[in-house]
């Protein structure tokens, strides 16, 4: 059983007062007696006499004894606590160097407890950071890129346009209208999952049935999967129910799966709908076969800017921040994201909250 930190420094002091104790005890029991007994017996000193000598002694072993047990109770006090209290150095320690910039930096972990725990937190946290700072380098990277293609289209036609190298055309303005919606979708994207994650616009909840968003959402696609020849397979007798969530980020979740959904599957593929109902929440399941080879990360699927398998769907302008903001909008319902790759299906699912 582990002990609370402040009942082991509270066992510590018992244990430097009892040193103190056995030693004034052993001292007063062992030679201040002895030596009242000398007196007595060898040197036939009067018992009033004696026994003011006696005082004298017993005084001045008790002294001695009570400065010796201090020395033995601090000294050990200093080494029980110094070897709790290791850990705690150690990760203010490791503050500094992650205050400097060194990530590289991890606690040795102890079994000392609360502070051993506070050294396993701080380890996780660094491990945080530095996943932090390596999305945050792989997202500027990403941007970058992604605007890079649409402003270098741009720019190429601007120039053969002002150079006269070709003339103006209502094919050349559309190519430039498409190039620009890539940027706006981009600039839009982010803008959605930044106010996702700082919680700008605030959650306006409501009573709604889950299958009616569902298949609301649907029709929008019609169009769209009818185009690609994508059949839409959908069980949702487990979705009828109603939730509370805000309805309008709610069909931003089923939006932008959806489009994830018709965007990287093949010409005449299969797009399978499915909820089921769990004990305290309805899980969601969009199945659908891919149209480009898929990896096994299932893990980072939902973070900002991954792809799997970009080849043939990058230039549709798939930037990588739907799945994002789906996670960031299931979240700050309490529900749970995820996904799961077998063979050439991808599946991602989302559960919310009964």
């Amino acid at each position: 059983m582990r002990l609370p930190l402040l009942v082991k420094l509270a066992i510590i002091n018992a244990i430097g007062l009892l040193v103190v104790l056995l030693v004034v005890d052993l001292a007063v029991r062992m030679i201040a007696a002895e030596h009242f007994t000398t007196l007595v017996d060898k040197y036939n000193v009067p018992a009033r006499e004696a026994h003011g000598m006696f005082l004298a002694a017993v005084e001045r072993y008790l002294f001695a004894a009570y400065f010796g047990g201090c020395l033995i109770s601090l000294g050990l006090s200093y080494w029980l606590m110094r070897r709790s209290l290791e850990p705690l150095t150690l990760v203010m320690e490791g503050a500094r160097q992650i205050s400097a910039g060194n990530y590289a930096v991890r606690v040795r972990e102890t079994n000392c407890g609360e502070v051993s725990d506070l050294a396993k937190v701080f380890n996780r946290m660094v491990e945080s950071l530095v996943a932090t700072e390596q999305m945050r380098k792989d997202m500027v990277t990403n941007v970058a890129h992604e605007l890079r293609t649409p402003l270098t289209n741009i720019r190429g036609y601007l120039e053969a346009l002002s150079d006269e190298v070709i003339s103006p055309s209502k094919e050349i303005f559309a190519s430039l209208h498409d190039e620009s919606l890539r940027l706006v979708s981009l600039a839009d994207n982010l803008l959605q999952l930044a106010r996702a994650e700082a919680e700008f616009n605030p959650l306006r909840i409501d009573t709604v049935r889950l299958d009616d968003v569902i298949l609301q959402t649907l029709q929008l696609f019609e169009l769209k999967f009818a185009e690609k020849g994508l059949r839409v397979d959908n069980d949702l007798a487990a979705a009828a129910e109603t939730i509370r969530a805000d309805s309008g980020k709610l069909r931003q979740v089923l939006v932008n799966l959806l489009e994830n959904a018709w965007r990287y599957s093949p010409q005449g593929g299969v797009l399978m709908i499915v909820t089921r109902k769990q004990p305290m929440a309805i899980e969601v399941r969009l199945t659908n076969t891919s149209a480009t080879p898929l990896s096994s990360d299932d893990d980072k699927m939902f973070e900002r800017f991954h792809r799997s398998g970009t080849a043939g769907v990058e230039e549709q302008g798939a930037a990588g921040l739907g799945l994002a903001i789906v996670k960031e909008i299931v979240e700050s319902h309490g529900g749970a994201v995820g996904s799961q790759v077998a063979g050439d299906e991808v599946t991602m699912w989302f559960t919310w909250p009964l």
